[in-house]
Formats: structure tokens, sequence, C-alpha cells
């Protein structure tokens, strides 16, 4: 049952009980999209692709007439949890109907175990990133031409943990000076670049640091210009180090540890852990649906990671880790290995497994929260 500030809201859970009004909907909001959805493929087989992926639509209704309608899916083949459409009538815009839509389908991905919502649009709907960006959507890809030459696909990600960060995130009041600056920091720390790996975007920093055991990493998203005095240190290690640590100001310490079990304490599935070995994961994770390699299986991935640090590419032994996952009967994958992270770019769901990967889903949480600190909630409803 949805929370009572979400009202109004009607749930199609089957594709036969589609109508001829929400097919009538989709038709009127159509031009409103680049390219229209029937440009690209019949709307009755777009509305389909909503329960074939383990979905379902969502209706704001208001005097038994939908004024807002949503799809949500919950196996999207790339992206789990993604928001396959949303659209408000035109005459009932501004009014944060689209910002309900929203976080019913919220609701619903938090009921069902997962952390992030995903969505797309197109590059020139400039209205529409700034509404996503006022929410805590952050762009994590960018499909570039993907519309029309000129017009490319952003690929956005809402953050829905809570509570990881306690601390005001620095950076933000000069991120967001201006747009273009925005997207620079997007584009910069988070690896969108597709010929660029995600592991390009974390530095080690020893000026600051003492390490006793292990190594401390400080991601570079958080202090994207370098007098800013840093406000978040992230442990990128697999063990709880002994630390010293000096730094010239107070810092927020986030164990990937602790984040990992956040997030996944949320879910169901297993999820195979992929490690270089189980000796060096002296405090492991517990979660009960985690399973770990045996000591053959581990050899498999510590050839994997000598070989990425000696500039083999990390995407090619993505097919190795997929059957290993397989083999163990999981239906999912973390990447417990700093080196191999970004090696699935930001897709949750392939070949039918979902994907968790800490530091990139620590950037993305990251971004969202820095997002949702930095806009009042009064006022999301004055962009829609």
């Amino acid at each position: 049952m949805l929370p009572t500030h979400l009202k109004n809201l009607r749930i199609i859970a089957k594709y036969s009980d589609v109508n001829a009004e929400i097919i009538q909907f989709f038709e009127q909001n159509d031009p409103d999209f680049y390219p229209p959805i029937s440009q690209r493929t019949q709307l009755t087989s777009f509305i389909e692709l909503t329960f074939i992926h383990r979905g379902f639509i969502i209706l704001f209704e208001k005097e038994e007439k939908i004024i807002g309608l949503a799809a949500l899916c919950f196996e999207n083949p790339t992206y789990q949890y993604y928001l396959h459409y949303i659209a408000v009538s035109k005459s009932q815009r501004g009014l944060g109907i689209g910002q309900k839509l929203i976080q019913a389908a919220s609701y619903y991905v938090q009921q069902a175990g997962g952390s992030q919502l995903i969505l797309t649009s197109w590059s020139s709907n400039v209205k529409a990133k700034h509404f996503y960006n006022k929410i805590g959507f952050v762009i994590i890809d960018i499909l570039e031409d993907d519309r029309s030459p000129g017009i490319h696909t952003y690929i956005f990600a809402l953050d829905l943990v809570d509570g990881i960060i306690t601390k005001p995130i620095a950076g933000m009041e000069l991120i967001m000076e201006d747009q273009s600056s925005l997207e620079k920091v997007q584009r910069d720390f988070l690896g969108i670049d597709k010929e660029k790996s995600i592991l390009g975007v974390f530095v080690h920093t020893p000026e600051k640091m003492q390490v006793c055991d292990g190594n401390f990493f400080k991601y570079k998203f958080f202090q994207p210009f370098a007098h800013r005095a840093p406000t978040h240190v992230l442990n990128l290690t697999y063990v709880h180090p002994a630390l010293e640590l000096t730094l010239d100001a107070p810092v927020e310490y986030v164990n990937l540890l602790d984040f990992c079990s956040r997030y996944l304490e949320l879910g169901t599935k297993n999820y195979l852990v992929i490690h270089e070995s189980i000796e060096k994961i002296s405090n492991k994770i517990d979660y009960p649906h985690l399973v770990y390699l045996d000591q053959t299986d581990e050899l498999v991935v510590q050839e994997a990671v000598q070989l990425v640090l000696n500039g083999q590419n990390p995407m090619d032994y993505a097919e190795d880790f997929l059957q290993l996952t397989s083999k163990y009967e999981c239906d999912g994958l973390l990447l417990a290995v700093n080196v191999l992270s970004g090696m699935f770019h930001f897709h949750k769901m392939v070949k039918g497994k979902v994907m968790f990967d800490p530091l990139r889903d620590f950037a993305i949480h990251v971004a969202s929260q820095r997002l949702k600190l930095h806009f009042s909630v009064d006022q999301l409803d004055k962009v829609n």
C-alpha cells in the first residue's frame, strides 16, 4: 500500500488491463518526446515492454481522468529498476504531479529491495534535466548522438538509500554555479567517457594520510577543486585497517564494508563476491546472501587482476566473472576488487545478473546526495 501522501494513484499490473484511455494518454503526450516514441516503435509495443520487463504502470488521476502516468520496470535488460516512461498532461504541469509519480516509483523500488532508480531523457530537454537534478537524479552516462546528430540520451540515477553520509558535502556551491559546470564535474569525475575506465577517477593521496595497514584512497569526486578542504574520505580496502589520519579539516570516514552492508541489506538476491583471496577479507560483510569464491576460482580473479594492473582492459574478464556467477548459482555479482571497478560501466543488469559495483554505486550515491542537499524541497513543485 502506498503512503498516504501518494494519493490519487492507481496501478495497472497487467498488459491486458491497458485500456483505450491509457493508450490515448500516450498518444496525446507523444509529440513532447524527442523523437516521438511512435516514430521509434508502435506505442502498443512500447507499453507492452513495461510488463515484459516485469513492470507496471502508475496512474495519477483527477476526477477519474488520467493526468499523469509512469511506467516502472523491475528487470530492464540493462538498468535494473528503470522508469520506462513518465509524462504529465500539459494542462497539469508545474503542480508537482511528476514529483509524486517519481516518489511512487521510488517507493516501489525500495519495497522491492532496490537502491537506485534509473531514467533517461534527451540532452535538449533542459527543463527536465533541471527538474531531475532538483530531486537528486545525477547523470551517470551519455549516449552521444543517440536521438539524432547533436541530441544525446542522458542516463539519470537517483540514489534511494539515505543515512550513509551524514556530513554536508563540500563543493556543491562551486559546482552548481552553472549547469555546464555540473555536467563537466559529472563527466570528469563519474567516468561518463566510454573510452575511459571509471578506475581513472580514483586518486591515491599519500601526502596528508598515513596508512598503517592497507591502502587508503580519497575519491576525487568529493573535491573537484583542489583548494577545497576535504570533508569526506573513502576507505577502499576490504579489511578494517588501523589508520592514523592527518587532515586539515574534520572528515567523515566511509568504509566500503559498511556501505555494502547498508546497500545490500535491502535486497534478497544471492551475490557472488568477486575477490582475490578470502584471506584478505578479514572482516567479511555480515550479510546472509553473499557467496564467496573457493580457492580454485580465486586464482582466476588473481590472474585477471594482475593483467589489469599491467594494462589489460577489465572488460576482457567480464564474461569470465558472469560464468562464475552462474556456476555458483547466484543472482548477482559484487565486485570486491578495487582495480576491477567500472568493468560493467553503469549497467545494473547484465545477462540477467544484477551487478553491484561498490565504487561506482558509491559515486552515484555521493553525487545524488549532493544534489539533494543543495536544492530545497520547497522548490520542487516550481519546475516540472
